[in-house]
């Protein structure tokens, strides 16, 4: 796989969609929860979704395995190993710290930009739709890559 398609899939298939996942998890808390003034709320607010995206980081273990052994010496293979949790406890911490503090930035994000009737009735569903896109056409990018079909190696 070419580097160029190599940063285009990492991009569409685990960084919009990563982004997209804390975005979601931003928009469910400020949709539960109409006012985040008590700090408590919010990091129980963070510590769910960093439990949420630490267990979707799990989900993509294989997949981004396969993405980092095209090329070891690439951007793609630097961040990727970032992601690649399984097995290193020291990654697994700093990673669930950075998904905490991602998820609250996400929170603020998301209270600050979008109206509050937004978030309530619709952000969720256009943020899954945009996932869907992003992953669909990092799929599509890749799949001679990432496909168990023997016919296509």
């Amino acid at each position: 796989m070419s580097r160029s398609k190599l940063n285009i899939t990492y991009l569409f298939l685990f960084m919009i969609p990563y982004l997209i996942a804390i975005l979601l998890v931003a928009s469910a808390y400020n949709a539960l929860v109409l006012h985040w003034s008590n700090w408590w709320r919010l990091c129980v607010g963070g510590i769910v979704g960093a439990t949420f995206l630490s267990a979707l980081k799990l989900t993509i273990q294989r997949p981004l395995n396969l993405l980092v052994l095209q090329d070891a010496k690439s951007l793609v293979a630097f961040f990727g190993r970032f992601f690649l949790v399984r097995g290193n406890k020291r990654l697994v911490l700093f990673n669930f710290g950075l998904d905490f503090l991602l998820t609250i930035i996400g929170v603020f994000v998301i209270r600050t930009w979008f109206a509050q009737s937004l978030v309530m009735w619709g952000l969720i569903g256009w943020l899954i739709v945009a996932m869907f896109i992003s992953t669909a056409i990092g799929s599509y990018v890749a799949y001679d890559v990432l496909s168990i079909d023997p016919d296509q190696h």
